[in-house]
């Protein structure tokens, strides 16, 4: 089964290091702000998710579309 989800430039996900793949600088959004800032920053930057941060910037979550759908928010 692994085999199959081999990538098309011969990327393994067996032996591929998150590291490797990871966005290193993600855009994120802080918690206090409101669900229709983080679609539309969203939508402008063509993500499906986003990391939602709190004040001292540490990470509480991670917002994706299917949340927001899932909400009845979109």
């Amino acid at each position: 089964m692994m085999n199959a989800l081999k990538e098309d430039n011969n990327t393994n996900l067996q032996t591929t290091l998150l590291k490797d793949v990871m966005t290193k600088s993600p855009i994120s959004v802080l918690e206090k702000n409101l669900a229709s800032e983080a679609l539309s920053l969203m939508e402008d930057k063509k993500i499906s998710a986003i990391p939602i941060i709190n004040s001292e910037n540490y990470l509480v979550g991670v917002l994706s579309m299917h949340d927001l759908l899932k909400a009845g928010l979109i």
